[in-house]
């Protein structure tokens, strides 16, 4: 029990020291040196837990998608809609404004955020009424809206989140059903 502990404390430290180093620096110029030092921890402790500071990296984007997943899955039962299940995404996202800025801005993989659109957009999809479109058309079109979801939650976390969570959702529901011709201004 105590050992559980202390590795909890030992992984979250390294988090803390890394997602500090991110505010200032991209990932491939932050070392694992620095990494201990800022933790307080030796090198040798870092690798008992991690192989190197993109390992790290990935435990942090894992745990984030796992409690992003927890919030979907409570939200499932409640038979959200899209634009419902995006708001209350980004609100989270918002809560979680440090955290999600660097993840989203530093990273350099849209993998996270593409992950964590999926679930919002699954019942679009699910529900979409596109009349003679063949499969694959209807794959690439939820490609596409996923693709630039992705880009709008990046700029909304380049940006600082300033805008509110409900605004930047319905747009991309917007953009998402009707395409360039949605009047943006519009709520």
């Amino acid at each position: 029990m105590t050992n559980d502990r202390r590795v909890r404390y030992t992984r979250m430290v390294l988090k803390n020291a890394l997602l500090e180093l991110l505010a200032d620096k991209p990932i491939n110029k932050t070392t694992i040196k620095e990494i201990c030092e800022l933790a307080d921890v030796n090198r040798g402790t870092f690798y008992t837990h991690y192989t190197d500071q993109y390992d790290l990296l990935q435990d942090i984007q894992d745990e984030f998608a796992e409690q992003v997943a927890e919030l979907h899955a409570q939200r499932r039962s409640s038979r959200l809609d899209t634009l419902q299940m995006l708001t209350e995404l980004l609100e989270y996202c918002r809560q979680q404004q440090p955290l999600c800025s660097i993840l989203f801005t530093t990273s350099g993989n849209d993998d996270l955020v593409s992950h964590l659109i999926e679930d919002a957009y699954a019942e679009f999809r699910q529900t979409r009424n596109s009349p003679g479109l063949p499969e694959w058309q209807l794959s690439l079109v939820y490609t596409f809206i996923a693709s630039g979801s992705t880009a709008i939650i990046r700029q909304w976390a380049q940006d600082g989140m300033e805008q509110d969570p409900g605004d930047v959702a319905r747009l991309m529901v917007g953009l998402a059903a009707h395409g360039s011709s949605f009047p943006a201004g519009q709520n």
